[in-house]
């Protein structure tokens, strides 16, 4: 089977590692969409592949992945998006709250197939920090600023808080850009918290690296995702935590208080990304679920 696949391609870039996975499959990667037996698109717009439909390029069976309906942006395309959708012979998403977002707004029925995470694992770092922050720390949904002030709550210095991504953090610590894989994996693996306190992750892959490298990810009780990946009565200790910086700084200074118990939460986060999780997040599973998808249209 031949298979094309469109997305947003940079280094290390999750189409890339779908990609790759595809190709340890057995399966063989084209450039020309005219020749696919799937075309497969890792988010839209889907411009440039609704237009080679409508002009018969197209023999293939089409996927298309949804990321998001960026439920926070009033001016969010969800016509054309439901259009585009509508021609599509099957739509997938990455999460259950996508896949609930996708119902409700665009009466769709998807399946969910997680987007791959980078190759993060236990390993000795001398990345040492207490608090990491990943990603788009400058985006005001993020509510970054809310760990930052927690982070001053509790005396912890500057030098002790890394961010990492294309954004530098005006409230300070160490900015370390934009991190290689083996970089971010010596940063989670370095660090004690990963502090992500955003309402909207819809995925949330920074928080599911961290657990996979022994961090504490550090999120509020109205995260989207959190009951589909940390289920409350598995993880009771996020109920507390209120979208404030005091109730913040509140359940990190348990953990530093209380070693044990730390160590007690970083062990069930790691097993519960060990066993529920990462075969989902990895790039094979990701392929494989693909290719099932496209085996039910086929």
């Amino acid at each position: 089977m031949t298979i094309f696949t469109d997305g947003a391609r940079f280094w290390g870039g999750q189409i890339d590692r779908i990609d790759e996975a595809l190709l340890s499959l057995g399966y063989q990667l084209t450039q020309k969409i005219e020749e696919a037996d799937l075309v497969y698109s890792n988010n839209g717009p889907y411009d440039d592949i609704i237009e080679r439909k409508d002009a018969g390029a197209i023999r293939g069976k089409i996927i298309l992945n949804v990321l998001d309906l960026a439920p926070h942006l009033v001016d969010f395309p969800m016509e054309k998006t439901r259009q585009q959708l509508a021609q599509a012979d099957a739509v997938t998403c990455i999460s259950e709250t996508v896949q609930r977002d996708l119902k409700i707004r665009g009466g769709f029925d998807s399946t969910v197939i997680y987007n791959p995470m980078k190759p993060i694992g236990k390993t000795f770092s001398t990345m040492k920090s207490t608090a990491l922050f990943v990603g788009r720390v400058n985006d005001p949904e993020k509510r970054s600023l809310l760990g930052a002030e927690a982070l001053r709550i509790l005396g912890i210095a500057s030098q002790n808080v890394i961010t990492t991504g294309g954004e530098y953090p005006a409230y300070g610590g160490r900015y370390f850009g934009v991190a290689t894989d083996q970089q971010l994996n010596d940063l989670y693996n370095g660090t004690e918290f990963l502090i992500c306190p955003t309402r909207n992750a819809f995925l949330g892959l920074p928080i599911l690296e961290a657990c996979a490298a022994g961090a504490v990810p550090v999120f509020c009780r109205d995260l989207d995702i959190r009951e589909e990946f940390f289920p409350s009565y598995l993880f009771p200790e996020y109920d507390r935590i209120e979208p404030t910086a005091s109730s913040i700084a509140g359940f990190m200074w348990r953990l530093i208080a209380e070693p044990d118990t730390k160590e007690d939460l970083k062990k069930r986060l790691f097993s519960h990304h060990q066993n529920v999780l990462a075969e989902k997040l990895s790039p094979i599973g990701v392929a494989q679920r693909i290719i099932d998808v496209y085996k039910k249209i086929a």
